[in-house]
């Protein structure tokens, strides 16, 4: 995969991929949000926990996603 064909709003710079579709914490929204290859949304996963900071990273370990959130120096990870 090229990443030069990877565009991202400045909001959504943490994603992981999988079968083809790429995942996206967007805080604003406190959605997780499964994107397409072209950027359209696919479906949109409410989280009952909400993200009170940008995710800078996010991963996929096959069950289970993970979002790194960096609050003032301190991190937090979160399994979800």
């Amino acid at each position: 995969m090229a990443g030069e064909n990877i565009r991202l709003s400045s909001n959504q710079v943490n994603f992981a991929a999988h079968e083809g579709y790429f995942f996206v914490f967007d805080a604003p929204l406190d959605n997780l949000l499964q994107k397409t290859d072209d950027g359209n949304t696919a479906f949109s996963y409410p989280l009952d926990v909400l993200l009170s900071n940008n995710v800078v990273d996010t991963q996929f370990d096959g069950v289970y996603f993970w979002s790194e959130e960096n609050v003032g120096g301190t991190v937090y990870i979160k399994r979800w």
